[in-house]
């Protein structure tokens, strides 16, 4: 796994930023990509979570269109680690993905409904269905807080949510998460229980205008 085909690292990442069901921003498949940005929480949180600096923090940044980030998935198997970095923006419907692994780097350009992918062979147009997208914001929504403290919590996010990355877990667990936010979501670490893999997040200019002219 020292190298990965400019296909196989979109998968990756596809199954890495997995998102929620109520957002259409990546899923819990790694064949699945989307080509929007999240929409607002659709289920008003109860009077309690309203009250919830984490819950504040949630929704401001589930309802903006546009934000940058930079991410890292980690893989452990018996080969050794392997590591995979991701970085872009959304802004809308637009958004750029940059995914390095090993010595290969792919780009992904949504702009004005046209994807675009320059890889290692050079550059050509894809369907939008199939461009992949950056990491997901629908599914912090998802999880079961157990723990929150000033700017953080912890909790579990089930299984049902949890990304399949390969590594022959035989039934999916729930993942272990730590969301970091100030006035918005500025990261968040998820872990398989297993130890096979993990990911980390992080969040810039939440709500400001993205894109290449930005």
């Amino acid at each position: 796994m020292r190298r990965f085909a400019p296909l196989l690292v979109l998968a990756l990442v596809a199954a890495a930023c997995g998102g929620g069901a109520d957002s259409p921003v990546g899923t819990v498949s790694p064949a699945t990509t989307a080509t929007s940005a999240p929409p607002p929480t659709t289920a008003p949180p109860s009077t309690a979570a309203a009250e919830s600096p984490f819950s504040r923090a949630l929704a401001v940044t589930q309802a903006a269109s546009a934000y940058a980030f930079e991410a890292t998935v980690n893989l452990y198997p018996a080969s050794g680690e392997v590591t995979v970095r991701l970085s872009g923006w959304v802004d809308g419907s637009d958004r750029e993905l940059v995914v390095t692994a090993g010595d290969q780097t792919v780009k992904t350009l949504v702009l004005d409904g046209v994807a675009t992918v320059v890889g290692p062979n050079g550059t050509s147009e894809i369907p939008l269905s199939e461009a992949p997208t950056g990491p997901s914001l629908g599914l912090l929504g998802m999880v079961q807080v157990t723990e929150e403290g000033p700017g953080m919590v912890r909790g579990l996010l089930p299984a049902a949510a949890v990304p399949d990355l390969g590594q022959g877990a035989s039934d999916p667990m729930d993942a272990e998460i730590t969301i970091f936010y100030e006035d918005v979501i500025t990261g968040y670490r998820l872990a398989d229980p297993g130890n096979s893999w993990s990911v980390e997040v992080t969040f810039q200019g939440v709500g400001e205008p993205q894109g290449p002219s930005a």
